[in-house]
């Protein structure tokens, strides 16, 4: 008997059929997902625009806003993985290679976004953990430390996968040469932007080293990032360029995406890299969700008996009590709503046959769709926590719908 795990054959359930599949696949990508994401879209519109309006001296509204540009760049993608997925433009005869253009424009933009946004999350959980455990001596340090350094170790490792996934398809086609480029031009510029922020952090201002800093600065960060910033910019408008030609004046050809000869391995690793992420991302967001609930409990309870005669610390009591619910509740839905995408990468380990060219195929599509709508569902419900949770942001939002109307 065969032992290759690729043939493991699981003589509980049959696969769906083609039809089965197609339907839940539609109802779930085209009209489920497509709806929430333009709603998503909006709401996080309004985020990003609540908190640069009450602006970043708090560290928790970088970490907020980071969320909310995480979760706006997910919905575009998935708004893009409907239109992709809708029947109407499956069959509208274009010369497509339709499976090549849903994963270059959608599906691998999705993986990295919300790789993103689990690391965001997992990120701003583990700061309020640690005020919360340690608040006298982290707290200074939190202030201190520059979220860029955090958020350039998202970027790398997304571009990381980027050019593994580019490498992978291989360079026949001119746009996969300029993606390729914009991916590295990007992890050039962010490993600029993290040394940066370790340069500018006062831990190392003030460490005592023979160094004149400035000078340290300008040379091994300020400098490449000007350059490699400036190359994103010409290369995102080469590219830009080229799409615009091919429009205007498109060949007749079926576009697709060309793999090269070591595809398989290349594939095996953006995909171990992306799953790693998430679940590193899930466990850890997972931890300190358990860990706040655990301390909040803790405090209220000392907080009662220390506070009766106190209403100046019960007012920072309660102040302090919001953000660590609110936190709390923007991490309990990340996990519930990535839930099913932890099980689909569990189980894709032990039986490669739940996969998308495996034996149960048409399972793996129809799993994989709720995950996506799950995930969409959490990037689209942050606005109702902050305006229930925070007073200051009810306050923002009536100030600026004042303006308006």
């Amino acid at each position: 008997m065969s032992t290759d795990f690729t043939d493991v054959y699981l003589p509980i359930f049959d696969d769906l059929s083609k039809e089965t599949m197609t339907t839940i696949v539609t109802i779930n990508i085209v009209a489920l997902v497509g709806v929430i994401s333009m709603f998503g879209i909006a709401c996080n519109v309004i985020n990003i625009l609540v908190f640069c309006k009450q602006g970043f001296s708090e560290t928790t509204n970088i970490s907020y806003t980071a969320l909310a540009i995480s979760d706006l760049l997910t919905l575009v993608t998935t708004m893009c993985l409907s239109f992709l997925w809708n029947p109407l433009f499956l069959n509208s005869g274009l010369p497509l290679v339709f499976k090549d253009i849903q994963m270059t424009f959608a599906a691998l933009s999705y993986a990295c976004f919300t790789n993103i946004t689990g690391m965001v999350t997992a990120f701003a959980t583990f700061e309020r953990c640690m005020c919360v455990v340690w608040p006298l001596k982290l707290k200074c340090s939190f202030r201190r430390l520059h979220k860029f350094t955090v958020l350039s170790m998202f970027g790398i490792a997304c571009n990381i996968v980027n050019i593994l996934v580019f490498c992978k398809q291989g360079f026949s086609e001119t746009t996969n040469i300029s993606y390729t480029a914009l991916a590295i031009s990007d992890l050039l510029t962010l490993v600029a932007t993290l040394c940066l922020s370790i340069f500018w952090n006062p831990l190392f201002l003030n460490s005592g080293l023979p160094l004149v800093f400035i000078d340290i600065q300008m040379t091994f960060a300020s400098l490449p990032y000007a350059c490699f910033s400036t190359i994103t910019g010409m290369v995102t408008a080469f590219a830009t360029f080229e799409r615009c030609l091919c429009v205007v004046w498109p060949l007749r050809t079926l576009l697709g995406v060309t793999f090269v000869e070591n595809t398989e391995l290349i594939s095996n690793t953006s995909y171990i890299l992306h799953s790693a992420l998430q679940l590193v991302a899930f466990f850890a967001v997972l931890l300190f969700t358990v860990t706040l609930i655990v301390c909040l409990r803790q405090m209220t309870a000392w907080r009662i008996l220390q506070s009766k005669t106190q209403n100046a610390a019960k007012k920072a009591t309660k102040r302090q009590d919001k953000a660590i619910k609110m936190i709390t509740l923007i991490a309990a839905t990340y996990v519930a709503t990535f839930f099913p995408t932890i099980i689909g990468l569990v189980v894709t380990v032990p039986y490669p046959s739940f996969g998308p060219t495996g034996r149960y195929k048409n399972i793996f599509f129809a799993v994989w769709s709720l995950s996506i709508l799950f995930s969409v569902v959490n990037s689209s419900t942050n606005l109702f926590v902050y305006y229930v949770m925070s007073s200051k942001f009810r306050l923002t939002c009536y100030q600026m719908l004042s303006r308006l109307l």
